[in-house]
């Protein structure tokens, strides 16, 4: 019996190219766990670990955007234990607080930053905690080990709002990931109780809580943001985002939730509409940072390039077009809104042309690079700006192309982006089936 094959082939065309202006920049600021936090576009406070023989944390303070840094305002060394920074924020330029979960401290500054006082929290140190103020005398804290503490004038003293029983098994146990209060009555805790995920939402300022447990939720939440007293988001390990338009009374899944390979760590909004997410993605072995930002609410949420090579942990935001993004030892920076788009950049070397060969009867295509390429980033966006997949790789001496598969896409224009170092080319594709 004869049999007859029908083909399908997926050819790029060259329409054009251009150069790329980077939108996420890294500002080779090299620190261990930094987190950052900006009152405007100039004025910011960065803490972070300085690990050697011993273990110290440093506060940095910018007055340009974190283009330099004055290093000389604090350093909490190595004396009656190991210093590790945990959390960061500042009410305005003059109320800030610092946590310090290596000592058992939060340290307070009400002057920029320039002299600092520290007072005992929690029940002692080696406890990993996160803070919420909503003006310079109300504050919470939470911690991994299911304490929340409250203070009431600016961090001098704390009263434990919940304390943990240590007697009981970790299963019935709760602890606690992220806080975050709009006023001084209304709040929420997200984490876990045992292995279920857990929320926890007060009217009275902590005096009392109602939780929200659900078993069937298998992630984790990291982080918890409102944008006013009802509309919120919770966000975590396996892909999860949860929103709530009633003021934590129900949480329902975001589609975001789908991508169980996904791990959100911070989640962030300008106002109703403005917000990014920040966290880690797996493709194959290899880990990337991932940023996602909405300008919808959260109706939709669009992938940005990262220049992040692990995680994106913390995101700190001032206007719609300026940004921080922390890493595992990196600081990233938008002033543009994180949106990739091609223009002309003056300093920049562009790449050379590169050679794009359509393979016949497959739905795939090669790109062909020069020999002086060992590595690059791989970005491709449709029509729309929407980033399709990101993809780092490494080039062997001997083979100098690389295969992306193009069977899941329709036919359509699209952009891909090569960058190298601060070299990048944007090359204008026109898929035809």
């Amino acid at each position: 019996m004869k049999r007859s094959f029908l083909y399908c082939t997926a050819i790029f065309l060259i329409v054009s190219t251009s150069q790329l202006r980077s939108v996420w920049f890294d500002l080779n600021f090299k620190c261990q766990n930094p987190q950052v936090w900006f009152v405007d576009k100039n004025n910011g406070w960065l803490g972070c670990w300085k690990s050697g023989f011993n273990t110290n944390t440093i506060i940095f303070f910018s007055t340009n955007g974190g283009e330099t840094w004055d290093t000389s305002l604090k350093v909490w060394k190595y004396t009656e234990g190991i210093s590790l920074f945990s959390d960061i924020y500042f009410y305005d330029k003059k109320y800030g607080w610092l946590l310090d979960w290596g000592l058992g401290l939060l340290w307070r500054t009400t002057d920029s930053g320039k002299t600092w006082s520290s007072s005992q929290c929690g029940y002692g140190a080696g406890m990993l905690g996160k803070l919420s103020f909503v003006d310079s005398l109300y504050g919470w804290i939470v911690y991994l080990d299911g304490y929340i503490d409250k203070t009431t004038d600016g961090g001098e003293t704390f009263i434990h709002l919940v304390k943990p029983d240590f007697s009981i098994p970790d299963s019935l146990r709760e602890s606690y990931r992220d806080v975050f209060f709009v006023n001084r009555n209304l709040g929420w805790v997200v984490g876990r109780l045992g292995e279920n995920l857990l929320i926890k939402k007060t009217t009275d300022g902590g005096l009392s809580w109602a939780n929200f447990v659900n078993s069937n939720l298998s992630g984790t939440p990291k982080a918890v943001f409102f944008i006013d007293s009802i509309n919120g988001w919770a966000v975590g390990t396996k892909g999860l985002v949860l929103k709530t338009t009633d003021g934590g009374e129900n949480w329902v899944l975001d589609n975001l939730s789908l991508n169980k390979a996904l791990t959100l760590w911070d989640i962030r909004f300008l106002n109703s509409n403005v917000g990014y997410i920040v966290g880690e993605g797996k493709w194959g072995n290899e880990y990337y940072g991932l940023i996602l930002r909405t300008d919808d609410g959260g109706k939709t949420w669009k992938w940005q390039y990262s220049p992040v090579k692990d995680y994106c942990t913390s995101i700190c935001i001032v206007d719609s077009l300026t940004a921080w993004i922390t890493g595992s030892y990196t600081l990233i920076k938008t002033t543009d809104g994180g949106y990739l788009f091609p223009s002309a950049v003056s300093g920049e070397e562009s790449l050379k042309e590169n050679e794009m060969i359509a393979q016949p009867f497959s739905d795939e295509f090669w790109i062909t690079f020069d020999d002086d390429f060992k590595e690059a980033t791989l970005l491709l966006f449709n029509s729309l700006g929407e980033l399709l997949f990101q993809r780092e790789i490494r080039l062997s001496e001997i083979d100098k192309k690389y295969c992306v598969e193009a069977k899941y896409f329709p036919s359509g224009m699209y952009f891909l982006v090569v960058r190298s170092n601060q070299k990048a080319k944007v090359h204008k594709l026109i898929l035809l089936r």
